[in-house]
């Protein structure tokens, strides 16, 4: 009897956590989300300013962005569609609403439909990270070397990404233990790559950074590097963290597990929507950034330094400067 009531109070757990993160959680993202995107919206068509075809990296920045939210707007629906039928159309469920779901929902449209959506939503905000690696690695010569085990992750990571979608419609070709060891590997790969990208765009930062101070010193244009580094750290520290306890909480089957998995999308797309704003209000690595980084901004104290200085200064730069046809996305 008392095993009993053990189970069914776990059960009248998860089915909670579940509701709660199908509903008031991923809802409170989902403002977070269109809030960031309205704010990101509105700066990039300022920068337009009615010139579209001078603008194209912003249009793709726009187009980009508006792809994500698409996504973030139809996962937000079909799950609370999912609410709907499990929780309300079916509550008498004798395993539960969540067990429901999970046998009789998700190998249904209304299931399938929000896990594509997800993986789409996961290759958006991951693919353009390869993006800017590339971007600000492009005008160094180790670009392509720096390149190739962060793409290698991201394949890893499509593969275990679309897995499940395809176990819903062949289920006997899974088992429970290999479905597991998939979803461990999916979350793993998620938070090495999202790392080591983000170490390595601020590597090749600092290491322009402390060139620039070795030849002109410590300026106060210097300090641009760091407010970029800064930046890219603080978007995606809560991309790495959401990863990392969703990962623990899957290992040591916590029943918390079901609300940080149902969120895991929304987290990306915000992290994705944290750069777009800053880069969209001018706090990011732009097509020109080292080069106007660079640039001789001496002030009156400064003005003595001989032209010696700042013809080799000057000459560092005009070999070293990043190419002016990318642009941070």
């Amino acid at each position: 009897m008392s095993d009993n009531t053990q189970t069914h109070s776990q059960t009248s757990f998860i089915d909670a956590v579940n509701l709660i993160a199908s509903t008031t959680v991923l809802g409170v993202l989902y403002g977070i989300t269109l809030a960031l995107y309205s704010l990101s919206v509105r700066s990039l068509y300022l920068q337009l300013g009615g010139h579209w075809r001078q603008h194209k990296q912003t249009i793709f920045t726009l187009a980009h962005a508006s792809l994500a939210m698409i996504c973030a707007t139809v996962v937000l629906t079909l799950a609370s569609r999912v609410v709907q039928l499990a929780y309300v159309n079916h509550s008498d469920f004798p395993e539960g609403p969540y067990v429901y779901e999970a046998i009789y929902l998700n190998p249904q449209p209304v299931g399938y439909l929000g896990n594509i959506f997800s993986v789409m939503a996961d290759f958006l905000t991951m693919g353009i990270q390869v993006w800017r690696l590339w971007v600000i690695w492009s005008a160094g010569p180790y670009a392509i070397a720096v390149s190739i085990l962060p793409i290698l992750v991201f394949l890893s990571f499509a593969a275990t990404d679309v897995m499940p979608i395809v176990w819903m419609f062949y289920p006997d070709l899974v088992s429970a233990k290999t479905a597991s060891a998939v979803f461990i590997a999916n979350l793993s790969l998620q938070a090495v790559f999202t790392v080591s990208v983000t170490a390595l765009i601020a590597a090749r930062l600092m290491l322009v950074r402390r060139r620039h101070i070795r030849i002109m010193g410590t300026t106060e244009s210097s300090k641009q590097y760091m407010n970029i580094v800064t930046m890219l750290v603080e978007s995606y520290a809560l991309e790495s963290a959401w990863d990392f306890v969703l990962l623990v909480l899957f290992l040591v089957e916590s029943q918390m597990t079901a609300l940080f998995f149902r969120c895991d999308s929304s987290i990306k797309i915000i992290s994705y929507l944290l750069v777009v704003y800053r880069v969209s209000t001018g706090r990011a690595w732009g097509k020109k950034t080292e080069r106007q980084i660079s640039s001789l901004r001496w002030n009156h104290a400064g003005r003595s330094t001989t032209t010696e200085n700042v013809t080799r200064a000057s000459q560092v730069l005009d070999t070293n400067a990043l190419p002016v046809s990318h642009q941070m996305a």
